[in-house]
């Protein structure tokens, strides 16, 4: 036991002695570093097939000679920028350890093309440091197929295809037959990926994965067959790569970011299924979280009969540039250090599915259904205070315990049923919204007569209270309680009719006259006198109402 304790004590001496020689002096730990990496997959015009010493579609020189005077570094490489790419890979061939570089032109399928990886550059330099760098891992292979299990198309026997596991899996169950390299190409996109985020490492780097580009569907597109499967292949590829990628690249986070996908464009030499696959691409984006489509339609591979593209299935390289700003630009626009999946259950609706937001409160709107409420808003499982919700709007302030991507759920209750009767007098009929004899608190009731012919509306109240008129309509907001409704009509007042001078003519009143038959004979009725003239136009000088009521002598 005293052994011990001297031993601690020369321990303590020991420590008491040294202490003040390292206060101060300990050196203060690195700062860490983290390499934000973009993920670029696909078939050709992924690899990279834009040809950088053809002639300036309608110009003059070179596109390598255009694009370095848009950018010098362009030629002479981005500093801040690093890409580790592989291309064209035979199944038949190793796979080579992917090399650490600076993007520069000439990294497509060959020293003397471009793929998007160039473009993407000039945008990400701009937000990144050579401590803090973007970088590019880029495996892709000209003419690959998605969902050619069986290798009917040479690709696929030459380099493999790009069926994920739960594609596989799926042709498996429905006994198609599956070629030896098929998924290939996605698990060596994968082995692509581990290499380079292992050799960032070795540099101090923590990779951390930002976006994902694709780039493909030309192929499928050439048989009805794959084209009708592509919506469903491709959404088992992006679900099934994300996982992965969150694995091998050690980053939770990867499963959540954005995933741009080049839809393919409608001018290329595809085949006849163009738009089927287009489509599908479209179907993809809206179904799936933080999916989204770029339109490559602004530039054209052929413009009617003439040839605008490298060739007839691959951009120009100036195209191709710009395109790959665009892959870069929709990337980070949809990133932030914040996302909020938003769910509704049954008995509601939310408008806003993705919210994004960079440390500002986000709105969410919700609209319950008829006869609905808000019951419970629930973040990542947790129920939220009441008061995040007001008038169909969830305000919610993210804070770094929510997490860079979290889920929110709403659920709803009934609401307390209420009764409405209604009265409607004679002379017309109502519409009214909502119909039927169940109303509920909160809901606007609108009332719109519609008086016969004749009539007109006289009074519209609920519960003996006059309803707010406009343009026709009647409304009021219903509180808590049950309702009468109460609509009457009234007769138009007589309007009497206009007076109307009219000529007289020679011998009549200019009150007017009627044609009546007494005892056979057509006569003339003075209107209003009751008195008959002849048919016969009197003449001047001849007798007057005043004279016929004067006593004549008899004639003979």
């Amino acid at each position: 036991m005293k052994k011990a304790l001297l031993t601690l004590g020369l321990i303590a001496v020991g420590t008491a002695a040294i202490a003040p020689a390292g206060i101060g002096f300990r050196a203060r730990a690195a700062e860490p570093k983290t390499a934000d990496i973009w993920i670029v997959a696909g078939q050709s015009n992924a690899a990279g097939y834009s040809q950088l010493n053809q002639t300036v579609y309608g110009g003059s020189g070179t596109y390598r000679t255009k694009l370095t005077s848009e950018d010098g570094r362009n030629a002479s490489g981005y500093s801040n920028v690093v890409y580790y790419g592989l291309t064209e890979v035979r199944a038949t061939a190793e796979l080579p350890k992917p090399q650490r570089t600076n993007v520069v032109m000439g990294q497509g399928a060959w020293g003397d093309r471009i793929g998007p990886e160039l473009g993407m550059a000039n945008v990400l330099s701009e937000t990144h440091t050579s401590d803090n760098p973007a970088v590019i891992v880029k495996y892709a292979v000209g003419g690959t197929y998605l969902g050619d299990f069986g290798g009917a198309g040479k690709q696929t026997e030459d380099y493999g295809n790009w069926a994920s596991p739960t594609m596989t899996k799926k042709a498996t169950e429905a006994d198609k037959m599956l070629h030896a390299n098929n998924g290939l190409l996605y698990s060596r996109l994968l082995d692509t990926l581990e290499a380079s985020c292992a050799d960032l490492k070795t540099r101090g780097f923590t990779p951390s994965i930002k976006g994902y580009i694709w780039m493909q569907g030309e192929a499928d597109a050439v048989t009805s067959e794959l084209a009708n499967a592509y919506e469903e292949n491709l959404t088992d590829f992006i679900n099934d790569l994300r996982k992965d990628v969150a694995v091998r690249a050690e980053d939770a986070e990867a499963v959540n970011r954005p995933f741009v996908v080049g839809k393919i464009n409608s001018t290329g030499w595809f085949g006849g299924n163009i738009a089927t696959v287009r489509a599908a691409e479209d179907k993809v984006a809206n179904a799936l979280n933080d999916v989204f489509t770029v339109d490559t339609d602004t530039y054209k591979i052929h413009d009617g009969s003439t040839l605008v593209g490298s060739d007839d299935w691959h951009f120009n390289a100036s195209d191709m540039y710009d395109l790959g700003k665009r892959f870069a630009t929709a990337a980070i626009s949809n990133m932030s250090k914040y996302t909020y999946y938003v769910t509704a259950a049954a008995g509601g609706a939310v408008e806003e599915k993705t919210v994004r937001s960079n440390g500002e409160a986000v709105k969410i709107h919700v609209t319950p259904a008829r006869g609905k409420l808000v019951d419970k808003i629930t973040l990542n499982g947790v129920e939220l205070p009441a008061s995040v919700y007001a008038d169909g709007v969830i305000t919610l302030t993210p804070e770094e315990s929510h997490g860079s991507s979290s889920n929110i759920n709403v659920t709803f209750r009934d609401r307390e049923k209420q009764s409405i009767s209604v009265k409607t007098g004679f002379g017309g009929t109502i519409e009214r919204k909502p119909s039927g004899s169940t109303v509920y608190e909160g809901e606007t009731l609108t009332v719109t007569p519609k008086p016969s012919y004749g009539y007109v509306v006289d009074t519209v109240t609920l519960n003996g209270v006059p309803m707010t008129e406009a343009d026709g309509k009647y409304s009021a907001v219903l509180g808590a309680g049950n309702y009468v409704l109460e609509v009457t009509f009234k007769e138009k007042a007589a309007v009497p009719p206009p007076s109307v001078e009219q000529p007289e003519e020679e011998g009549f009143p200019a009150w007017g006259i009627a044609l009546i038959a007494v005892g056979g004979v057509l006569v003339l009725a003075g209107a209003g006198s009751g008195v008959f003239f002849g048919l016969k136009k009197a003449k001047k000088g001849s007798k007057t109402e005043a004279d016929e009521e004067q006593p004549q002598d008899k004639q003979d």
